[in-house]
Protein backbone atom coordinates (compact mmCIF):
# COMPACT_ATOMS: atom_id res chain seq x y z
CA UNK A 1 0.00 0.00 0.00
CA UNK A 2 1.02 3.37 -0.49
CA UNK A 3 1.17 5.74 2.18
CA UNK A 4 -1.28 8.32 1.60
CA UNK A 5 -3.97 5.67 1.42
CA UNK A 6 -2.73 3.81 4.34
CA UNK A 7 -2.68 7.54 6.19
CA UNK A 8 -6.29 7.73 4.91
CA UNK A 9 -7.42 4.28 6.16
CA UNK A 10 -5.70 4.91 9.29
CA UNK A 11 -7.30 8.63 9.88
CA UNK A 12 -10.71 6.36 9.18
CA UNK A 13 -9.68 3.64 11.79
CA UNK A 14 -8.82 5.92 14.90
CA UNK A 15 -12.05 8.52 13.69
CA UNK A 16 -14.51 5.57 13.70
CA UNK A 17 -12.95 3.91 17.10
CA UNK A 18 -13.27 7.11 18.29
CA UNK A 19 -16.74 7.35 17.45
CA UNK A 20 -17.72 3.91 18.77
CA UNK A 21 -15.94 4.85 22.03
CA UNK A 22 -17.88 7.57 22.09
CA UNK A 23 -21.30 5.75 22.02
CA UNK A 24 -21.09 3.18 24.00
CA UNK A 25 -18.99 4.96 26.61
CA UNK A 26 -21.69 5.22 29.59
CA UNK A 27 -23.04 8.65 30.66
CA UNK A 28 -21.50 9.45 34.24
CA UNK A 29 -24.09 11.18 36.44
CA UNK A 30 -22.58 13.08 38.94
CA UNK A 31 -24.19 12.52 42.39
CA UNK A 32 -24.36 15.80 44.55
CA UNK A 33 -21.42 15.72 46.96
CA UNK A 34 -22.25 15.37 50.91
CA UNK A 35 -21.16 18.12 52.44
CA UNK A 36 -19.76 17.57 56.37
CA UNK A 37 -20.93 21.65 56.87
CA UNK A 38 -24.76 20.32 56.53
CA UNK A 39 -23.92 17.36 59.22
CA UNK A 40 -22.36 19.75 61.61
CA UNK A 41 -25.58 21.60 61.20
CA UNK A 42 -27.70 18.67 62.19
CA UNK A 43 -25.72 17.70 64.61
CA UNK A 44 -25.86 21.38 66.14
CA UNK A 45 -29.14 22.35 65.76
CA UNK A 46 -30.26 19.10 67.50
CA UNK A 47 -27.58 18.95 70.32
CA UNK A 48 -28.49 22.70 71.35
CA UNK A 49 -32.40 22.48 71.00
CA UNK A 50 -33.12 18.80 72.53
CA UNK A 51 -31.72 20.19 76.17
CA UNK A 52 -33.65 23.21 75.67
CA UNK A 53 -36.73 21.36 75.49
CA UNK A 54 -36.29 18.95 78.73
CA UNK A 55 -35.56 21.89 80.66
CA UNK A 56 -39.38 22.98 79.95
CA UNK A 57 -40.70 20.06 81.88
CA UNK A 58 -39.75 21.17 85.28
CA UNK A 59 -41.69 24.54 84.84
CA UNK A 60 -44.48 22.85 82.95
CA UNK A 61 -44.73 20.48 85.77
CA UNK A 62 -44.71 24.13 88.39
CA UNK A 63 -48.29 24.53 88.37
CA UNK A 64 -50.47 25.58 91.82
CA UNK A 65 -53.73 24.18 92.63
CA UNK A 66 -56.64 24.81 94.81
CA UNK A 67 -55.51 23.64 98.49
CA UNK A 68 -59.06 21.79 98.78
CA UNK A 69 -58.89 19.93 95.33
CA UNK A 70 -59.46 16.28 95.34
CA UNK A 71 -57.26 16.13 92.19
CA UNK A 72 -54.20 17.69 91.17
CA UNK A 73 -56.06 19.20 87.60
CA UNK A 74 -57.33 22.07 86.84
CA UNK A 75 -53.89 23.56 86.55
CA UNK A 76 -52.64 26.99 87.77
CA UNK A 77 -49.43 28.93 86.63
CA UNK A 78 -48.56 32.21 89.33
CA UNK A 79 -47.18 35.06 87.52
CA UNK A 80 -43.52 33.90 88.06
CA UNK A 81 -43.64 30.17 86.60
CA UNK A 82 -45.66 32.26 83.39
CA UNK A 83 -42.82 34.74 83.13
CA UNK A 84 -40.42 31.69 83.41
CA UNK A 85 -42.44 29.50 80.72
CA UNK A 86 -42.45 32.75 78.30
CA UNK A 87 -38.54 33.13 78.39
CA UNK A 88 -38.50 29.04 76.92
CA UNK A 89 -40.72 29.51 74.36
CA UNK A 90 -38.28 32.81 73.09
CA UNK A 91 -35.26 30.21 73.99
CA UNK A 92 -36.64 27.57 71.02
CA UNK A 93 -37.72 30.04 69.01
CA UNK A 94 -34.44 31.83 68.90
CA UNK A 95 -32.66 28.03 68.61
CA UNK A 96 -35.05 27.35 65.38
CA UNK A 97 -34.22 30.83 64.31
CA UNK A 98 -30.48 30.64 64.56
CA UNK A 99 -30.01 27.34 63.12
CA UNK A 100 -33.06 26.68 60.83
CA UNK A 101 -31.53 29.31 58.44
CA UNK A 102 -30.51 29.53 54.59
CA UNK A 103 -26.98 27.59 55.75
CA UNK A 104 -29.43 24.27 56.98
CA UNK A 105 -29.45 21.98 54.51
CA UNK A 106 -32.77 21.03 52.84
CA UNK A 107 -34.83 18.16 53.17
CA UNK A 108 -34.19 16.75 49.87
CA UNK A 109 -30.59 17.10 50.16
CA UNK A 110 -30.48 15.31 53.60
CA UNK A 111 -32.92 12.23 52.14
CA UNK A 112 -30.06 11.54 49.85
CA UNK A 113 -27.56 10.97 52.56
CA UNK A 114 -25.80 7.75 53.49
CA UNK A 115 -23.03 8.76 55.51
CA UNK A 116 -20.93 6.80 57.47
CA UNK A 117 -20.41 8.41 61.28
CA UNK A 118 -17.91 7.59 63.95
CA UNK A 119 -18.49 9.12 67.40
CA UNK A 120 -16.27 7.88 69.70
CA UNK A 121 -15.92 3.70 69.68
CA UNK A 122 -19.10 3.42 67.83
CA UNK A 123 -19.77 3.67 63.97
CA UNK A 124 -22.97 3.48 61.64
CA UNK A 125 -24.96 4.33 58.45
CA UNK A 126 -26.48 8.00 58.93
CA UNK A 127 -29.30 7.42 56.04
CA UNK A 128 -31.26 10.65 55.27
CA UNK A 129 -34.66 9.39 55.74
CA UNK A 130 -34.08 8.58 59.00
CA UNK A 131 -32.12 12.02 59.70
CA UNK A 132 -35.24 13.78 58.14
CA UNK A 133 -37.95 11.93 59.70
CA UNK A 134 -36.11 12.77 63.69
CA UNK A 135 -36.02 16.61 62.48
CA UNK A 136 -39.30 16.60 61.91
CA UNK A 137 -40.69 14.78 64.66
CA UNK A 138 -38.37 17.26 66.44
CA UNK A 139 -39.49 20.35 64.74
CA UNK A 140 -43.31 19.35 65.63
CA UNK A 141 -42.88 18.24 69.03
CA UNK A 142 -41.39 21.82 69.88
CA UNK A 143 -44.00 23.34 68.13
CA UNK A 144 -46.15 21.55 70.37
CA UNK A 145 -44.21 22.42 73.15
CA UNK A 146 -44.41 26.42 72.42
CA UNK A 147 -48.01 25.98 71.41
CA UNK A 148 -48.82 24.43 74.98
CA UNK A 149 -46.63 27.89 76.59
CA UNK A 150 -48.77 30.04 74.18
CA UNK A 151 -52.40 28.17 75.53
CA UNK A 152 -51.05 28.60 79.47
CA UNK A 153 -50.24 32.36 78.74
CA UNK A 154 -53.26 32.88 77.01
CA UNK A 155 -55.32 32.10 79.81
CA UNK A 156 -53.15 33.45 82.23
CA UNK A 157 -52.38 30.70 84.14
CA UNK A 158 -55.70 29.15 84.56
CA UNK A 159 -56.50 26.47 82.81
CA UNK A 160 -59.22 23.95 82.84
CA UNK A 161 -59.14 20.32 82.88
CA UNK A 162 -58.92 19.25 79.01
CA UNK A 163 -55.98 21.79 79.00
CA UNK A 164 -54.44 20.65 82.23
CA UNK A 165 -54.60 17.33 80.13
CA UNK A 166 -52.91 18.45 77.20
CA UNK A 167 -50.12 19.65 79.43
CA UNK A 168 -49.80 16.44 81.11
CA UNK A 169 -49.55 14.48 77.37
CA UNK A 170 -46.93 17.05 76.97
CA UNK A 171 -45.05 16.49 79.91
CA UNK A 172 -44.98 12.72 79.41
CA UNK A 173 -44.07 12.86 75.37
CA UNK A 174 -41.14 15.32 76.35
CA UNK A 175 -38.45 12.77 77.26
CA UNK A 176 -39.13 10.03 75.21
CA UNK A 177 -39.34 12.48 71.65
CA UNK A 178 -35.94 13.80 72.65
CA UNK A 179 -34.35 10.32 73.34
CA UNK A 180 -35.69 9.15 69.93
CA UNK A 181 -34.39 11.94 68.18
CA UNK A 182 -30.69 11.88 69.85
CA UNK A 183 -31.03 8.20 69.42
CA UNK A 184 -31.45 8.63 64.97
CA UNK A 185 -28.79 11.42 65.02
CA UNK A 186 -26.67 9.91 67.78
CA UNK A 187 -27.23 6.45 68.77
CA UNK A 188 -26.94 7.40 72.32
Amino acid sequence: MNKPVLLICLAFLTGGLALLSAGCAEEEVEEPEFKEEDLYAVNAYVEELTPVLLDVVPDLKGWTRDPHADEDIPFEYDEERREWLREHKETIEAVQDEHLNETFPEKETIERWEVVVVRGDREWLMEGGEVVEALETLNQFSDEITGTIEMILKYSGELDEEQSEEVLEVIERTEPVVAEVREAIFRE
